[in-house]
């Protein structure tokens, strides 16, 4: 199952506006924005009205995020922490599999060239960022779910390639990353959602949240919201069904109070 055909069957439904960002051939689908005004002196937070909302909030709650509410068809969560990251052990998040195959000799070759090298030394997890949005250079929705080898070799994709190519390096360098899937808000005088996939790096004893879509450099933003829905865990040969589920967990519509 293609990505593309993955987003759609879950988000056939939903109404699609094209803003600035979705010109980019990054950022997988907009999600609309109600904006309500906070009577209190809370933190701003986002409302997600989702399907089977306390079973997605239980899964969060575990995880390490900051869910507010939940009720019968939604989940309140708080965007105090911009950049919001899971929890789990780095151990876990090392090995080369079948979707970050980090030793194939394209990601190797790509490692090894000269843009990725400073001082014959490998990049930092921040340098890192810079060198997959730079490598990719055909930002597209055309490409399927790709493993990190086809991204070195195509150059080619979407955030999701974006995020996969980020994880795979930060593993060649023998730093444990994650591929995520969930929402990024671009908060400003006009609000949007979007269905977003970054990376996780466990680096200085932390998970690290990494964008390699480098939305900053496009949005007119006042701030960039991170609000992680699920990992990709399975990352075996069987992870399209994972990719599907976890689509799943987008909303149809959220509510913005700040």
């Amino acid at each position: 199952m293609s990505k593309r055909l993955a987003v759609l069957m879950a988000l056939m439904l939903l109404p699609v506006a094209v803003p600035a960002l979705e010109d980019q051939g990054l950022y997988l689908h907009v999600i609309p924005v109600d904006v309500l005004e906070r009577e209190d002196d809370q933190d701003a937070t986002l409302r997600l009205f989702i399907d089977n909302p306390e079973a997605v909030a239980a899964t969060l709650t575990a995880k390490g995020m900051a869910v507010v509410a939940s009720d019968t068809d939604s989940l309140t969560v708080s965007l105090k922490n911009a950049r919001q990251t899971f929890s789990g052990q780095p151990d876990d998040w090392l090995s080369d599999t079948f979707v970050i195959d980090y030793s194939e000799p394209s990601v190797v070759d790509m490692l090894a060239s000269d843009a990725w090298q400073n001082d014959a030394q490998p990049l930092p997890i921040e340098a890192m960022e810079d060198g997959v949005f730079d490598w990719i250079s055909d930002k597209t929705y055309a490409r399927n779910f790709d493993f990190a080898s086809t991204v070195a070799r195509t150059r080619s994709g979407d955030c999701t390639e974006h995020a996969v190519l980020l994880a795979a390096a930060a593993r060649a360098s023998g730093k444990p990353a994650r591929v995520v899937l969930g929402l990024m808000l671009v908060d400003g005088e006009s609000p949007f959602v979007y269905g977003h996939a970054w990376t996780e790096v466990w680096a200085d004893g932390e998970w690290q949240l990494l964008d390699a879509t480098k939305p900053e450099a496009y949005a007119d933003a006042e701030a960039l919201y991170y609000i992680p829905t699920g990992l990709l865990e399975n990352e075996s040969p069987s992870y399209a069904m994972s990719l599907f589920s976890l689509t799943l967990t987008f909303p149809a519509r959220v509510e913005l109070s700040r």
